[in-house]
């Protein structure tokens, strides 16, 4: 039998307490989520939440716009003395914009329709609306 997989997504506030991160006993496999990193960098104790993160071994998945956003991400980390090839080494995936034609066929294998996308030449924009509808029930 396969690991569990715990997962956490923080928002992106300063982190107050030591055991935001449950202990781990070796039982399951540990991913945090940091969506949009460009707001992580930007917390107060942002090498406090990265020295957590690390010393427990946490998987870390991280999303960040190309452009602007990403040369602050580089800008502040060189800033705080941490390196972006240190917390991610070689996995720094670079998903470059689809044609529209290949985001209406995606739309179409998962039951989105057309209409209810707001693509704007990325993959994700042709969920959003659809995530966005299923928070809203989650919340409800």
């Amino acid at each position: 039998m396969g690991k569990s997989v715990n997962v956490f997504v923080p928002s992106p506030n300063d982190i107050k307490r030591e055991d935001f991160f449950p202990k781990n006993k070796g039982k399951s496999i540990e991913v945090v989520i940091l969506d949009d990193l460009n707001r992580f960098v930007r917390i107060g104790n942002f090498e406090k939440l990265m020295a957590i993160i690390m010393s427990k071994n946490l998987v870390i998945v991280a999303t960040c716009q190309t452009g602007d956003p990403f040369k602050l991400v580089e800008r502040i980390l060189v800033e705080k003395k941490l390196e972006l090839e240190t917390i991610f080494g070689e996995n720094i995936i670079d998903i470059v914009d689809i044609a529209e034609a290949e985001a209406r066929q995606i739309a179409k294998n998962a039951d989105i329709k057309w209409e209810d996308t707001e693509f704007d030449g990325t993959i994700g924009s042709i969920f959003l609306k659809q995530i966005g509808r299923a928070s809203c029930r989650e919340r409800v």
